[in-house]
């Protein structure tokens, strides 16, 4: 990440945007949510199922000066989209883009995939995104 926060034109700019990120608590998702504080989003929903993590990474980039929540939730349970947006809109009202990084993949070799282990791949990462 750059220090530059002058690079907030034309569409890289989340200048104003609130954002909805899931697996934001590491990877992929921290750093788009580092990016969208650096292009001056406004304010940024963190999903993801590590509270501890999640809640420092939400003080972090509130301090930066974006409002910033973190729910803990975990996508496999067929209720939480539901429950996450209608928190976002509680707090936020308005969200402006949507990033799905959360993912669940098999441990191990695809023979040794058990069928819950199966459905709660389809569950993370088909119908949590679908919902």
């Amino acid at each position: 990440m750059s220090d530059n926060k002058s690079n907030n034109s034309g569409t890289s700019s989340m200048n104003g945007k609130v954002l909805l990120l899931s697996g934001a608590s590491r990877g992929v998702g921290e750093c788009v949510a580092r990016l969208a504080v650096e292009r001056g989003a406004a304010g940024l929903a963190l999903v993801g199922r590590d509270t501890k993590t999640g809640d420092k990474l939400a003080s972090e980039l509130t301090s930066l000066g974006t409002k910033t929540i973190f729910i803990t939730g975990d996508l496999a349970g067929a209720d939480e989209p539901k429950r996450i947006v209608k928190i976002v809109d509680e707090t936020f009202g308005v969200v402006h883009g949507l990033l799905n990084s959360a993912a669940e993949t098999s441990r191990g070799s695809v023979w040794n995939t058990t069928p819950d282990m199966f459905d709660t791949m389809m569950a993370v990462n088909v119908r949590a995104p679908f919902m």
